[in-house]
């Protein structure tokens, strides 16, 4: 009997910590760049091309700047340069 309930727990136990290690495996791995594209007189430039390049793989995501100059890009988290 004592057999029998040693089993169950560490049956129940490997269950909970596979799905502890599913739950850290699915960390998010994505960072996002936040700011605003201005002029040389500080006036928001609408539709700018703003790139943001991983340094260690050269990989590149682009997205335009909103109405207020504001943009969102995504990149890898890692080393990354950005231009507009």
């Amino acid at each position: 009997m004592a057999n029998r309930k040693n089993y169950i727990f560490l049956s129940i136990l490997m269950v909970l910590i596979m799905l502890g290690g599913a739950v850290t495996l699915r960390a998010d791995v994505t960072d996002s760049i936040q700011g605003v594209v201005k002029d040389g007189s500080g006036a928001a430039v609408v539709g700018a091309r703003v790139v943001a390049a991983n340094v260690q793989t050269n990989f590149t995501q682009e997205t335009l700047s909103g109405a207020d100059g504001g943009s969102v890009s995504w990149c890898f988290r890692s080393a990354y340069t950005s231009r507009a």
